[in-house]
C-alpha cells in the first residue's frame, strides 16, 4: 500500500466516523416548536475540524442520504425525504456547505489564533517590563524581573 492510498483510507475512515457521530448526536434534540434545538451543529463542526473540505461535505451528505433512505437520524428521530423538503430542509442542506467552509477556513483560523496568542504574550512581556521600570523608578523594588514577577510588594 502506498502513501496516497493510506491517506485515502484514513480520510474514508474519518469521514465514516464523522457520519456515524452525526447520526448519533443529531437525533438528540429539545423540541421547542417546529424547529428543534439539536446537537447536529456539533457534528458539522466536528466534521469540519477533522476532515478536508471535500471529505467533510461528503461525510455530511452521507448523513443526509442515510436519513433520506429512512433511518431516523434527523432531529426528533425523523426520517425520510419529507424532512429534506420540509420546514427544516434549509438547515440540513446547509450542513455540507458549512462543514466544507469550516474545513477550508481551519488553517487560517489556526494561524490567526496563534498570532493572537503571540500578540498576547508580547503584551504580557511589555507590561512586565513596564512594571519593572516603574518599580525601579519609584523606588519600590529592585527593578529585576524576579521582583516584578514573583513578589507582590505594595
Amino acid at each position: 500500500m502506498n502513501a496516497a492510498s493510506g491517506t485515502k483510507v484514513k480520510n474514508l475512515a474519518l469521514a465514516g466516523l464523522c457520519t456515524a457521530f452525526m447520526a448519533v448526536v443529531a437525533p438528540l434534540s429539545i423540541p421547542i416548536g417546529p424547529i428543534s434545538l439539536t446537537l447536529s451543529v456539533l457534528g458539522v463542526f466536528f466534521a469540519g475540524a477533522m476532515l478536508t473540505p471535500g471529505w467533510a461535505a461528503a461525510s455530511i451528505l452521507a448523513y443526509i442520504c442515510i436519513g433520506a433512505v429512512g433511518l431516523p437520524v434527523f432531529a426528533n428521530m425523523a426520517a425520510g425525504v419529507q424532512v429534506l423538503t420540509g420546514m427544516t430542509a434549509g438547515f440540513l442542506w446547509a450542513y455540507p456547505l458549512m462543514a466544507a467552509l469550516l474545513a477550508a477556513l481551519r488553517p487560517f483560523l489556526r494561524k490567526e489564533r496563534y498570532a493572537r496568542l503571540d500578540r498576547a504574550m508580547q503584551i504580557a512581556r511589555l507590561s512586565r517590563v513596564l512594571r519593572v521600570a516603574f518599580r525601579s523608578l519609584s523606588g519600590k523594588g529592585t527593578g529585576t524581573l524576579l521582583d516584578a514577577s514573583y513578589r507582590c510588594t505594595p
